[in-house]
């Protein structure tokens, strides 16, 4: 009997032990039962106003927080390697979303765009016009047979609101001058700092970055004019994007200002913030653009 008891016992423990490593020994192998979260991809345009890594460095940190406001969003930074080739896309209809100059914008409203903000802070979007000191200009007369950099054709502030300037003073900077698009605003001061132009049009951002990073370059350099401001850059958003998906974009970066986390942005991008704004916002830009076109023919 007691042989019997036991053999009982070793038969339990043994059949117990093998019952806790099941798990081990078995050939199935484990499948979470999660569902993985799909996203739907939003590709952000931004007019080149900036470089590549300057405008990731400015901007990726808002699409961040964005995406983190936003359930089931990713935007996709997209730059451009110069003004035409953002406007090209904006012609494609390549963006969901974009960040033009007020011109742009209004080309994308031709192309299936509408605008659902815009920056802050109109006063800084206006051209500059920026000379060495040791031209001493002081008359627009100076200006005539003289060379003038631009950063392209269709930066509005940096040449359009400009070109405009000068002509209502006197001087048609394609009959008068001798025109250089370069690129880029920090490519026309520097022109104009090595003296391969006489002067440069620009707009104040671009100076104050570029004195920023070239002080004592800066030091020879002067605005001699500048032009009346006009509206900052438009946010616009593709006709076919989910239109609650655009008014929580927009709703985000209007009220980026009501919170610290959303100041420390826009003190890092360098930029006053977003407001609100429709198709009448950029009605005087429209107008302007009749004018300029009507007296200096159309924009190529």
């Amino acid at each position: 009997m007691k042989h019997f008891k036991i053999v009982s016992v070793l038969l339990i423990i043994t059949f117990g032990f093998s019952g806790c490593d099941t798990s081990k020994n078995s050939t199935e192998t484990y499948q979470p039962k999660g569902v993985q979260k799909e996203y739907k991809n939003y590709v952000f345009g931004i007019n080149a106003f900036l470089d590549a890594k300057e405008m990731f460095i400015a901007y990726r940190p808002i699409l961040n927080y964005l995406e983190e406001n936003i359930d089931g969003v990713k935007f996709d930074l997209v730059t451009s390697k110069d003004f035409l080739e953002h406007e090209k896309r904006v012609r494609n209809g390549e963006f969901h979303f974009v960040l033009s100059n007020p011109y742009q914008s209004i080309i994308g409203f031709d192309h299936h765009y509408f605008p659902i903000a815009k920056m802050k802070n109109d006063t800084i979007f206006k051209g500059i016009l920026i000379a060495r000191k040791d031209a001493h200009i002081s008359s627009f007369q100076q200006l005539k047979e003289q060379k003038i950099a631009f950063s392209a054709p269709s930066a509005l502030a940096g040449a359009i609101m400009p070109k405009y300037y000068l002509w209502e003073h006197g001087i048609s900077v394609h009959n008068d001058m001798i025109p250089y698009y370069v690129g880029s605003h920090f490519s026309a001061i520097f022109n104009t700092y090595t003296k391969d132009t006489y002067i440069t049009a620009t707009w104040p951002p671009a100076w104050n970055k570029w004195k920023k990073e070239n002080p004592l370059k800066a030091e020879e350099l002067e605005i001699v004019w500048e032009t009346p401001p006009l509206l900052n850059n438009a946010l616009s958003v593709r006709s076919d994007v989910d239109p609650m998906i655009a008014q929580k974009v927009a709703a985000l970066l209007i009220n980026l200002n009501a919170t610290q986390e959303g100041c420390a942005l826009l003190e890092h991008a360098n930029m006053d913030g977003f407001e609100k704004a429709d198709m009448k916002t950029f009605e005087p830009v429209k107008s302007f653009i009749r004018k300029y076109e009507s007296a200096l023919g159309i924009i190529q």
